[in-house]
């Protein structure tokens, strides 16, 4: 069984899972409750992971969730890329061969970390989940079965495959979370709103200009997702997941593991030695 521990620096709880190298640090989106929703990737994959929580992923009645505590939207999700910046370089010496995994608008917030001279030093690989396009807009959302809340209409249209179980455990540990807050709206619209072409030109010189392998999972029945036939560059490896929603993970978590076990350039990532 793999080595489990929670723990706190105070303003962040986080979950690491197994040990050694290489170290892959987590990054969840606006609608992940990230230890939640990686779990089952994590338990499968060789290596240390550690999954931070997003203050904004917290039952509001929780005393001790830090919450903006006033801050803007703007001010929180700077500290956040600073906050999360600290954590990954405190989480892998410099030594340590360190791979960002995001999902969703988490996608994003890799790109900004892989700036920091630190983690650029040590990184060797980027996987991204369901990266978002900010120049879509999502279909209204669809009932499944009993399904009679805003979120949980909002999460099925984004999740077709996941198996009912799964979904209706992760509405139940989200809603609590999202009941309270009207953030998670604000920060969609400031990190990716709808028809905004500048940012989406940005985000492509981001990846193009990667220097580290990178693998990009696109969902085919993913409403938010970027298109799978522009031109990322030489450095990124696409994998399309038939029939899965803005959770690939959830919805395909096999196929995943497949596409992440095998991923590197020719040969996988992990027997090459390259992380």
């Amino acid at each position: 069984m793999r080595k489990v521990e929670h723990y706190t620096d105070g303003a962040y709880r986080m979950v690491r899972i197994g040990d050694g190298k290489p170290k892959t640090f987590w990054i969840g989106g606006i609608l992940s409750a990230s230890e939640h929703d990686f779990a089952t990737l994590t338990s499968s994959l060789p290596g240390t992971h550690l999954i931070p929580d997003n203050p904004y992923h917290r039952d509001p009645r929780d005393p001790e969730r830090p919450g903006p505590a006033g801050a803007s939207v703007e001010e929180y999700q700077h500290q956040l890329r600073l906050d999360y910046t600290r954590i990954c370089n405190e989480f892998a010496g410099p030594n340590d061969p360190l791979i960002l995994a995001a999902h969703s608008l988490g996608c994003r917030l890799a790109l900004q970390m892989s700036k920091d001279t630190d983690i650029r030093k040590k990184l060797c690989a980027v996987l991204f989940f369901a990266p978002p396009n900010p120049c879509s807009s999502a279909p209204e959302p669809q009932q499944r079965q009993a399904s009679d809340t805003f979120f949980a209409s909002v999460l099925n249209s984004h999740c077709p495959r996941m198996p009912d179980e799964i979904f209706y455990r992760m509405v139940k540990a989200h809603e609590g979370e999202y009941a309270g807050t009207k953030y998670w709206k604000k920060i969609l619209q400031q990190e990716c709103p709808r028809n905004d072409t500048r940012l989406l030109a940005e985000i492509m010189d981001d990846v193009r200009g990667m220097t580290v392998p990178m693998l990009a999972l696109f969902p085919d029945k993913d409403p938010i997702g970027l298109q799978y036939d522009l031109d990322y560059g030489p450095n990124l490896e696409k994998k399309i997941i038939e029939g899965s929603g803005h959770f690939p993970h959830l919805d395909a978590t096999d196929e995943c593991l497949r596409h992440i076990l095998s991923f590197g350039r020719n040969e996988s990532l992990y027997d090459a030695g390259l992380c």
